[in-house]
C-alpha cells in the first residue's frame, strides 16, 4: 500500500487535496482500494499496465522518487530494494538480449 503523501510526493505539481480526488476516482471506478494502510491496486494487472505504458525513463524517475519518499518512512526493505532496482537503468547482465531483425 502506499500513502497519499508519497503519491503527492511524486507529482508536486499537484495539491494534496487534488492527489486525494485523484486516488477516490481511481478507487471509484475500481482500479484502486483504499486500506487502513494506503492505496492499493485492486489487481496486479492494473498495476503491470501503468507500469508498461509508461517509458523506461519515467519509471526510473518515479522509482527513485518513490524510494526517497519511503526511505524517510520506517518502510520495509524489501519495498526499498524493489524501487532502487527499478529506479536503476538494466545492467548489461539484466538488460533484455537485442532481436535480430
Amino acid at each position: 500500500p502506499f500513502a497519499p503523501a508519497v503519491v503527492g510526493s511524486l507529482v508536486p505539481e499537484l495539491s494534496l487535496d487534488e492527489v486525494l480526488g485523484a486516488l477516490d476516482a481511481l478507487v471509484g471506478a475500481g482500479l484502486l482500494e483504499d486500506h487502513d494502510e494506503g492505496y492499493a491496486f485492486a489487481h496486479a494487472a492494473f498495476r503491470n499496465a501503468v507500469d508498461a505504458s509508461m517509458r523506461a525513463g519515467r519509471r526510473q524517475m518515479l522509482n527513485a522518487a518513490a524510494y526517497r519518499a519511503l526511505a524517510r518512512d520506517a518502510t520495509p526493505p524489501a519495498v526499498l530494494a524493489h524501487h532502487s532496482e527499478r529506479a536503476a537503468p538494466p545492467s548489461p547482465a539484466r538488460a533484455p538480449a537485442p532481436t535480430r531483425p
